[in-house]
């Protein structure tokens, strides 16, 4: 079993869950209440945080910072770990950096297209 933490910002609680290693994001996606994509966002070494893939996209979401990366997000999430190869293991994480967003707080999506000038070559 993987020991995962569940950020639920709605509620504002952060509560230990368990993750199958043969189903970690199915059972990841029953936690957090969801049936669209996931997501994996990169804390450090060896901590990464699974979110929803839409969370900015959804109307009337909680958002919730973590010291570590540079923006809030969005609905219910899970702090793991991984290891050398990039696999979900159990992880270790300090709650209490947790910072949660008031509840009108919005993050709007953004997407930026940068183009390669053409005197560059793609390989």
């Amino acid at each position: 079993m993987i020991h995962g933490l569940l950020i639920d910002p709605f509620e504002q609680t952060v509560t230990e869950v368990e993750l199958s290693e043969d189903s970690t994001f199915a059972d990841a996606k029953k936690h957090m209440q969801l049936d669209g994509p996931l997501d994996v966002v990169t804390l450090s070494d060896d901590t990464m945080v699974i979110v929803d893939d839409e969370g900015l996209l959804k109307n009337n979401n909680r958002y919730f910072k973590l010291s570590e990366f540079h923006q809030p997000l969005a609905g219910r999430a899970i702090i793991v770990g991984y290891d050398d190869e990039g696999e979900t293991i159990s992880g270790s994480y300090n709650a209490d950096t947790i910072e949660w967003m008031p509840e009108d707080h919005i993050e709007e999506p953004f997407m930026q297209f940068i183009p390669m000038s053409d005197d560059k070559e793609v390989h």
